[in-house]
């Protein structure tokens, strides 16, 4: 069987070559956010700034690693990163599987910066949240991604509903509208 974070990685390179544009609402102004997924914010994503492995330690090159097989799930699990309530290292890439479905349906946007928890670290312009997971954005770029355990990140922040999702295949330039709110009206 396939390990998680070979699968995390397999559902990442998918992203690749995606771009999704969101179309979102705030009391009736139209806002646009765009969503990029460099090769090296997998990194982050997937928690490997908590770990010690000198082969994950090159953020440009930690995607290509686990996809290559060098290190694989036994490792984290035989250093004992996995399972470790600390880190939550297979709640990362459980999250990063289902990223692009939480992308292509209904989910809650909000503005995040300026009103991050106080005991958040977490730097993001906008946090994307559904009843099973968080996913941050900062400068149209992944932050970072986990499961919703009611940590309440949303809270004291502006929300946005999500009107429309477009994702491109920007090796293709196919464009396909994902998700629309049946409430979204072009703007005339």
């Amino acid at each position: 069987m396939i390990d998680l974070l070979l699968q995390s990685a397999l559902a990442y390179q998918k992203l690749l070559t995606l771009t999704y544009h969101v179309a979102l609402g705030h009391k009736g102004v139209l806002t646009h956010m765009r969503i990029v997924f460099p090769e090296n914010a997998y990194h982050h994503m997937a928690g490997f700034q908590y770990v010690g492995f000198t082969s994950l330690q090159n953020r440009s090159a930690a995607l290509q690693t686990i996809l290559s097989g060098k290190t694989t799930q036994r490792h984290f699990i035989e250093a004992g990163y996995v399972p470790n309530a600390k880190y939550d290292l297979a709640d990362r890439w459980q999250s990063i599987c289902h990223l692009q479905e939480m992308l292509e349906n209904d989910m809650v946007t909000y503005y995040y910066r300026g009103h991050e928890p106080h005991w958040a670290r977490i730097k993001a312009d906008y946090v994307l949240c559904n009843p099973s997971q968080y996913f941050f954005i900062r400068n149209e770029e992944p932050v970072s991604v986990f499961g919703n355990r009611n940590q309440g990140y949303e809270k004291k922040c502006t929300r946005y509903t999500t009107l429309q999702v477009t994702r491109i295949n920007i090796v293709t330039l196919e464009s396909v509208t994902v998700y629309r709110s049946p409430s979204f009206k072009e703007p005339s």
